[in-house]
């Protein structure tokens, strides 16, 4: 008799209902049983976290820059064009950041070869050397390797990032 009931499509709704506001409410519960002052520093191994949250973890800012030498908002976070300056071809003063670096990375943003020529990229922190002044919190210069030597101070696309 009790399978017979249990067809009818008002009682498997119910039934239904009835188990998503009990699971609901066990959910409730068990998310106040533990906050985040509750959770022991170091205590959570990198496996058990996303890859956004380690990434927020250990970047504090990035930027792209174009090969025409503009700064690329879409694909930045926590760098704005205001913190970047310009004082000479392939040469970048960044400056302002919310956020105190202590390392910078440079991957560059090339399709392929430029005729046989090959991007470098030098990085420093703080930003002394070049055209940067020491007040600076990062300096990128760019430029390229030819079968002739190194050419200084192109415009080449790039991608930093802030540790």
């Amino acid at each position: 008799m009790l399978v017979r009931s249990l067809k009818h499509p008002a009682t498997v709704i119910a039934t239904v209902a009835l188990l998503v506001a009990a699971g609901g409410g066990a959910a409730a519960y068990a998310s106040g049983l533990i906050n985040g002052s509750q959770i022991k520093n170091h205590s959570i191994s990198a496996k058990k976290l996303t890859k956004a949250a380690i990434t927020s973890l250990s970047t504090l800012g990035y930027a792209h820059i174009n090969s025409d030498g503009t700064f690329d908002a879409a694909h930045s976070w926590n760098v704005t064009a205001a913190n970047i300056s310009r004082p000479a071809t392939g040469v970048y003063c960044f400056n302002g950041l919310s956020f105190t670096p202590k390392n910078v990375e440079v991957t560059g943003d090339y399709n392929g070869v430029f005729n046989g020529q090959i991007p470098s990229y030098l990085a420093e922190i703080p930003g002394k050397a070049g055209d940067c002044e020491t007040t600076k919190q990062a300096m990128v210069f760019t430029g390229l390797i030819t079968p002739g030597g190194f050419t200084p101070g192109k415009n080449i696309g790039f991608f930093v990032s802030f540790n």
